[in-house]
């Protein structure tokens, strides 16, 4: 019987077929391995179900509580600090941020905005707010895959992706494929890990997608910096006209502050938990009498000037339909300056609702009250139902 040859190479060396197996067994192992870390890695559903709750959106008032501008911004620890674009909030009298939740958050001050970048880092009233991790965007390469949270056209929580384009300018500019609409101005540009490595800033309208973000890295320097300009019509409402404070200084004997001025927030909340009472009245005109002769009204042209008749005869219709209605509020929160004639007001209630039929859900409202002849009425009232 002939013994059985194994096949040889071109150098004349036996190769056995245990080794040739045990070769094969050991890239298998690899392959799997690889594949199996690859199916650990997050999904963008998953990337977005993370990040996204870390997402707000920053709406900047002028000083009679108007909205002048929104973008987006998103916070970078749990004590309230958001990162956002300096052109957002510039001009700004009042700044308020709001999640994809309904949740509202008051502002506090401008922590750092570094000269020549389009960047601010505010600081709201949060406490365990969920926050992004900032990453480095001197490891991303071109090609890479990059995702997007904002609020384009104030459609908050849209999600984009995309590639990283190029860079430009020495790297202080990040070009992306993810489209950037306005009212994206300071979204996080993130990777696959979900850390951000760029804000979004500007997009270049001659061309198709062309997008543009600033580095992760300028958002760290600003901090470490501490490098703060507030911006000049938030500056008028400190206590020196001619300009902000800077973060820990303190007013000099030379400039003594102004007599305090009575605190609104206490008949503000009378005046608030006093309408919510007229909730249950089936009078429409309890309701309504809350109200100014002209309200920025959302359920009148998509939020124009209704007049109170027609602000009763709505709450009327919702009476009608359903003349039995209970709620439970919560959340109050009241920026209202000392002093002043206006306050912004928001909250949230659940309700449930029986008649001819029955409805319940959850409701987030925002409020601008303004005191007429020592009295507050309602000059702006918008609402965001989520039935259940």
């Amino acid at each position: 019987m002939s013994s059985t040859r194994y096949p040889q190479k071109a150098n004349g060396k036996t190769c056995r077929i245990g080794a040739l197996r045990s070769y094969r067994t050991l890239v298998c192992i690899g392959i799997l391995s690889i594949l199996g870390t690859t199916a650990r890695a997050d999904t963008i559903p998953q990337l977005v179900a993370k990040t996204k709750p870390a997402i707000v959106q920053v709406i900047a008032l002028d000083q009679n509580y108007s909205r002048i501008e929104f973008g987006t911004g998103f916070f970078i620890s749990p004590d309230g600090l958001v990162v956002t674009n300096f052109h957002v909030i510039q001009g700004a009298s009042h700044i308020t941020a709001l999640s994809n939740a309904g949740a509202l958050f008051l502002f506090q001050k401008v922590v750092a905005q570094p000269a020549g970048v389009d960047l601010a880092v505010l600081k709201f009233l949060a406490t365990d707010a969920p926050f992004l991790k900032l990453g480095r965007s001197a490891d991303a390469v071109e090609g890479q895959k990059v995702l997007v949270v904002g609020n384009p056209r104030g459609l908050q929580g849209t999600v984009s992706d995309g590639i990283i384009s190029s860079f430009r300018d020495n790297r202080s500019l990040i070009q992306i494929t993810a489209p950037i609409s306005p009212g994206s101005s300071g979204s996080p540009v993130m990777n696959e890990n979900g850390e951000v490595i760029g804000v979004a800033t500007l997009i270049e309208t001659d061309g198709q997608n062309l997008n543009f973000a600033i580095p992760s890295e300028q958002v760290a320097s600003a901090l470490s910096a501490s490098v703060v300009a507030t911006p000049p019509s938030l500056a008028s409402m400190s206590s020196d006209q001619s300009a902000a404070p800077s973060v820990g200084s303190t007013l000099s004997p030379s400039n003594p502050p102004p007599p305090r001025q009575p605190d609104l927030s206490a008949s503000v909340r009378e005046f608030v938990q006093s309408f919510w009472n007229h909730h249950e009245s089936n009078d429409a005109s309890d309701w309504a009498s809350a109200f100014a002769p002209r309200t920025n009204y959302c359920y009148y042209g998509g939020g124009q000037w209704a007049d109170q008749r027609f602000v009763e005869q709505d709450r009327a219709k919702l009476v009608k339909r359903y003349p039995i209605r209970q709620y439970r509020f919560y959340g109050l929160t009241i920026d209202a300056q000392p002093g002043g004639s206006l306050a912004r007001v928001g909250y949230a209630f659940n309700y449930a609702y029986a008649g001819h039929k029955s409805a319940a859900g959850v409701c987030r409202v925002l409020l601008t009250l303004q005191q007429i002849s020592g009295r507050w009425f309602i000059t702006a009232y918008d609402e965001k139902v989520n039935r259940q």
